[in-house]
């Protein structure tokens, strides 16, 4: 996005256009139905930023979702079962 895009004289023309294009009676109408949209989306983000938030809290506290460290797999390279080895001539095998 363009730095300054929605600088107040860019809103300024937007809003003179959309004056004009849509006229008196039904700018007021599209800006209602646009706020009521943005405050349903805001409403929506907060119900489930909380949800998530739970959900997460609720797997922290109970025990029983907890993955023994042993259990879980490294980062740095495959699990043991799943490593191959590689002899000198370049074959793949399974160990």
């Amino acid at each position: 996005m363009a730095p300054g895009a929605f600088s107040p004289a860019h809103i300024l023309i937007v809003m003179t256009v959309a004056l004009i294009v849509l006229g008196p009676k039904e700018l007021p109408k599209l800006v209602r139905a646009g706020a009521k949209i943005m405050r349903d989306l805001r409403a929506l983000r907060a119900r489930l930023d909380e949800e998530i938030h739970a959900m997460l809290d609720e797997d922290a506290a109970d025990p029983a979702h907890a993955v023994p460290m042993d259990e879980v797999p490294m980062a740095d390279g495959p699990a043991p079962e799943a490593m191959h080895e590689v002899p000198e001539h370049g074959v793949e095998h399974e160990v």
